[in-house]
C-alpha cells in the first residue's frame, strides 16, 4: 500500500516539474558581443509565442555568464 502511494507522489511531481519548466532560454549578448536589448528581447517573446509548436511554453529564462 505504501509503496503505490509513494510512486503516486512520484508520478505526481514529475508531471508538475515538467510543466514548471518548459520554456526558452535567452542569453543576455549576440554572438558579436553586443548587448541585447529590451527591444529584442521583446521581439524574442512574441516570436516565441507565436510558434505553433511550443504550446505550453510560457516562461522565459535569461543566461548570463561573467568571466
Amino acid at each position: 500500500m505504501r509503496t503505490s502511494i509513494v510512486l503516486a507522489i512520484a508520478a505526481s511531481l514529475a508531471t508538475t516539474y515538467g510543466q514548471v519548466f518548459q520554456g526558452f532560454n535567452y542569453g543576455s549578448v549576440f554572438t558579436n558581443n553586443a548587448s541585447v536589448t529590451q527591444q529584442d528581447f521583446e521581439n524574442e517573446f512574441n516570436t516565441a509565442k507565436q510558434l505553433q509548436t511550443t504550446s505550453g511554453f510560457t516562461s522565459a529564462r535569461l543566461f548570463t555568464m561573467i568571466q
